[in-house]
C-alpha cells in the first residue's frame, strides 16, 4: 500500500511471512510491498526473512530479485539476502539471482563478499557456477579481495572448460600480479 511508513511495511511483510502459506501468494505480497518504497534496514531484513519461508526456488528467487530491483540495498540486507539465497536448490535460479546481485554490489563489503561466495558454493552445475562468478568478473571493477575470492571459488568449478572460460575472462579484465597472479595460477593448475 502506498503511504505506509517503513515500520508498517516491515510489520506487514513479517506478518505475511508468518501467515501466507502459498509460495506464489507470498511472493506477490512481497513484491507488492517492495513496490511501495525503497526498503532499507530492518524493513529489508524483514522482507528477506519473509522470503526465506518460500519453498519454491523460482518464487524465492523472484521475491529476492524484487528487493534488488527496487533500489539500493544496504550491506547487511544484501548479506542476509545472500544467506537466504543459499536455500535455493535450483542451480539456475541461484545463479540467476547472483548475477542480479553482481549488478548491485562490488563485493567490497567483507560480509557481502563472504555471503556471495558461500552462495556460489551451493551451485553444483559447473556452468552455473561459472555464470555466477563471471557476472562479477565482467564488471571489471572488483576490489582485490573480491577478485581473490572469485579466484578461490574458481578452483571449485569441476569443468575444465568452464574454469578456463572464467580464467580467460579474468585475464582480460584484471591485471594479475602478486596474490591475484598466484590465485590465478592455482585455479589454472588443475585444468
Amino acid at each position: 500500500r502506498r503511504g505506509l511508513g517503513a515500520d508498517a511495511v516491515g510489520r506487514t511483510v513479517a506478518q505475511a511471512g508468518r501467515e501466507i502459506r502459498s509460495d506464489y501468494d507470498l511472493r506477490e505480497a512481497l513484491l507488492a510491498a517492495a513496490g511501495t518504497q525503497e526498503l532499507a534496514g530492518s524493513t529489508a531484513l524483514a522482507y528477506v526473512e519473509a522470503a526465506r519461508t518460500i519453498d519454491s526456488d523460482y518464487d524465492h528467487r523472484e521475491a529476492l530479485t524484487g528487493l534488488l530491483a527496487k533500489g539500493r540495498v544496504d550491506a547487511a540486507s544484501l548479506a542476509a539476502l545472500l544467506r537466504s539465497a543459499r536455500q535455493i536448490g535450483s542451480d539456475y535460479d541461484l545463479a540467476t539471482l547472483l548475477t542480479e546481485v553482481s549488478k548491485k554490489s562490488l563485493l567490497a563489503d567483507a560480509g557481502v563478499r563472504a555471503a556471495y561466495v558461500e552462495a556460489v558454493k551451493e551451485i553444483g552445475s559447473p556452468y552455473d557456477h561459472r555464470r555466477a562468478l563471471s557476472a562479477v568478473v565482467q564488471r571489471g571493477d572488483l576490489p582485490q579481495d573480491a577478485l581473490l575470492a572469485v579466484l578461490r571459488s574458481a578452483q571449485d568449478i569441476e569443468s575444465s572448460h568452464d574454469r578456463a572460460t572464467l580464467l580467460v575472462e579474468i585475464a582480460g579484465k584484471y591485471p594479475l600480479s602478486g596474490a591475484a597472479r598466484q590465485g590465478y595460477l592455482e585455479a589454472a593448475r588443475t585444468i
